[in-house]
């Protein structure tokens, strides 16, 4: 009791409560602070820990102190007439009491308010955003959906947890306030033991939403749970049961509650699109969703027939049980697009777009506020070279869905003609919500190229190869961007290393033999050429490319000839066009040359109706029409058509030609400046390390080009013509050696690949 005393006299008890009052406060303090200020995780317990230190110490200094008018004095040092009434004491006590109570009361009040506020906001479809709120429970307004792990004792189920996931990733993508990662890149972690944190981090989101299926008959278990990334706290975890046939009811019970958590205000619109669904058939939406779970590579799509593709089968049994599925028709468009894009074959492609369009019809007559219906319908149009009907359908696909991915990249596609800028703002837009993704540098290889930025589109192109080594398409793409660079040399070499990987890879022979023909090695490109055939004999892009080897062999009519079995009903049909005008201008067909160049410049007419034409085309026919014209009458003067298009950008590069150095030779010919002329010449050797353009815009060597023909017999041209040969020897010598040093792949290493 003596020692209880003391403690009073010294006012030990008073202080202690004022400390721990006092500490609670400044607790509260701190975590609104963390918040508002986005402080770090670690000043809550460092914050914590002083409090803690600091109390034994308060204690201890309240024991030997005493508090006077003179100030702090040791206790056994002043007398009982100088000690205080521990009057200030208890008014601070008092004080940080009222404070306290105060916070505690409106703390739990707002809270409370809060809570109600948001549920009738929610049955009303009208929440009113807080930005605190969301920050309070920091779910913050991103989310990467992973891949549900499947608890049903049976691998063949496991695509029913990957359907589930993707459905509710697909629901939730409508929101526009949310950014939602897309599947290419959540579903890519299927597997993978990496840190929620971490995946966070790579992805670029603030919440991961994962969970479990559990399928038994036709009972089922969802356990779906978010995780804030930031530090891998658990946010919100619930169960959901009920049968198969119940499905789509739990999906919109899920996607309900995870609304909740994050407090976002949903129009109308959006709230129904949420909850809506486009089968009550669950096997119908079986199908989908196992069609869905099929992964497919460009190559592995080249010789395949519709009859023969399981992702299409599947989507084909889903829409006959049920017709008015419209998101089971806009998924079998673009199964179908996809064949469209893949195939080797003129009449395929036909067949596939067709269908592709018929599916896609019938998705926006099924269901037009539907996202994916429109996506469909802009491939379609894409395919078509319809680009502003394109153009509207993905603009359309982006008000209904902000996070779509397809609707981006399309859009990005149809634009990049008439705004390079705005496509490649488009495609960082795709490559945020789809951060591993490589097909997004493809693409934005293809703009950086309208851009004139030529080494920053191949570097583009090596990380897309860096992201996916076995995607076929991107060694094509580098390797032929190699080659209209002057290094056919590098193509090679690329082309090369995926053959490595897939001896019977189509893009592979292809890029090698592209590579030969443009070091003018028509030898070894023939024979790629026929081991290709031989392999796909139906291969369209193969007769293409003999095409260009026979033009640039000055075989002229085995050309035309091979040509005229490449004729298919795609209207207007530019692509053979542009190959077939070369072989009547090598040929120095004048009737021939001029019939082409009137039936170029009709298809570009039609085109421009379908939107923006690349200006390469309209340059390309240009210089056909002098070449053309100058054949039906050789006194033609041609020099004024040949200033205007001097003048044109389009001369400064070009994405779809390769080098127009010789173009810009001949047309500075034709206006009489020689010297003009020959320094274009010459700009064809600078940068180019030993590289060399070996054929001219009409795929014509520089022996043959008629674009040169006013230099020919020029002593300073023959020069140049003498260097110019002397370099394509050293290219052709260099991809022999490598060849030989097995750097670059042999025909016969091919082969024998081909047969293990």
């Amino acid at each position: 009791m003596q020692f209880f005393e003391e403690l009073k006299r010294r006012k030990v008890i008073r202080i202690s409560i004022a400390y721990l009052i006092g500490a609670w406060l400044l607790l509260q303090l701190t975590e609104v602070l963390s918040e508002l200020l986005n402080l770090p995780d670690t000043i809550g317990p460092i914050v914590v820990g002083m409090v803690a230190i600091g109390f034994p110490i308060t204690l201890v200094l309240a024991w030997m102190y005493e508090l006077t008018s003179d100030g702090l004095k040791r206790d056994h040092d002043v007398a009982d007439a100088e000690r205080g009434s521990g009057r200030v004491i208890n008014v601070l006590v008092i004080g940080l009491l009222l404070v306290a109570l105060g916070y505690f009361v409106w703390e739990s009040r707002f809270q409370r308010e809060a809570a109600g506020s948001r549920a009738t906001q929610m049955a009303a479809g009208t929440t009113e955003t807080d930005d605190t709120m969301i920050e309070s429970q920091a779910v913050g307004r991103s989310i990467a959906v992973l891949p549900f792990e499947s608890f049903s004792g049976d691998k063949d189920n496991a695509y029913f947890a990957d359907g589930l996931a993707d459905t509710l990733l697909h629901k939730l993508a409508q929101i526009s306030d949310l950014k939602v990662i897309a599947r290419n890149s959540s579903f890519q972690f299927k597997g993978s033991n990496k840190d929620v944190r971490e995946i966070g981090q790579l992805l670029g989101v603030e919440t991961i939403l994962e969970g479990s299926v559990q399928r038994s008959g036709d009972q089922v278990r969802i356990i779906a749970q978010l995780i804030r990334t930031r530090d891998g706290a658990h946010i919100w975890s619930q169960s959901f049961d009920g049968s198969t046939g119940d499905i789509f009811d739990l999906q919109d019970q899920v996607t309900s509650n995870i609304v909740d958590q994050f407090q976002l205000s949903l129009s109308a619109a959006e709230q129904a699109r949420l909850l809506r669904d486009s089968t009550n058939n669950p096997e119908a939406y079986d199908l989908v969703i196992r069609a869905l779970n099929q992964t497919r590579k460009i190559d592995e799509m080249v010789d395949v027939r519709a009859e023969g593709d399981e992702k299409v089968h599947l989507l084909r049994m889903a829409v006959e049980l049920d017709p008015n599925y419209a998101l089971a028709w806009a998924h079998l468009s673009r199964a179908c697009n996809d064949l469209a894009f893949a195939t080797d074959s003129s009449q395929k492609f036909d067949r596939f777009v067709a269908e592709a369009q018929k599916a896609a019809e019938e998705a926006l007559r099924l269901d037009p506020a539907l996202s994916a219906s429109h996506n469909a319908m802009g491939w379609v149009a894409h395919r078509r070279d319809e680009k502003l009907e394109a153009a509207r359908h993905f603009r359309k696909a982006l008000e209904l869905n902000p996070n779509s991915l397809a609707a981006l990249s399309g859009l990005a596609l149809q634009i990049g003609q008439s705004d390079p800028e705005e496509m490649l703002r488009l495609l960082n837009r795709s490559h945020e919500l789809d951060p591993t993704s490589s097909i997004v540098y493809r693409q934005k290889h293809f703009v950086l190229l309208a851009l004139g930025r030529p080494q920053e589109a191949i570097e583009q192109l090596k990380l897309a190869i860096e992201m996916d080594p076995a995607e076929g398409m991107y060694y094509g793409d580098l390797a032929d961007l190699l080659e209209r660079q002057g290094r056919p040399d590098e193509g090679a070499r690329y082309a090369s290393r995926l053959l490595e990987q897939h001896p019977d890879s189509f893009s592979g022979q292809m890029a090698l033999a592209e590579s030969w023909l443009a070091a003018s090695d028509y030898v070894r490109a023939g024979q790629w050429i026929e081991l290709l055939l031989r392999n796909r004999d139906n291969s369209d892009s193969g007769k293409r490319l003999e095409v260009e080897r026979l033009v640039a062999a000055q075989q002229y009519e085995e050309a035309l000839s091979l040509l005229d079995t490449l004729e298919t009903l795609v209207e207007p049909n530019v692509e053979l066009l542009l190959r077939r005008l070369p072989a009547c201008l090598g040929s120095r067909l004048a009737e021939c040359s001029l019939q082409q160049t009137k039936q170029l410049q009709a298809a570009l007419a039609r085109l421009k109706t379908r939107g923006p034409v690349p200006g390469e085309y309209e340059y390309y026919n240009g210089l056909a029409q002098i070449l053309a014209s100058e054949l039906s009458d050789p006194d033609l003067n041609t020099s004024a058509l040949a200033a205007e298009l001097l003048e044109r950008p389009e001369a400064m590069s070009s994405n779809m030609f390769g080098d127009l150095h010789y173009a810009r030779a001949g047309l500075a010919a034709r206006t009489g400046d020689t010297a003009a002329a020959l320094g274009f010449l010459e700009q064809s050797f600078l940068g180019m390390d030993g590289g060399i353009l070996n054929r001219d815009v009409f795929g014509l060597t520089v022996e043959e080009s008629l674009l040169l023909d006013p230099l020919r017999g020029e002593p300073e041209f023959e020069g140049w013509l003498s260097r110019y040969q002397e370099h394509r020897k050293a290219m052709q010598q260099r991809m022999q050696n490598l060849e030989s040093r097995g750097e670059i792949l042999s025909i016969a290493t091919a082969e024998r690949m081909a047969t293990q």
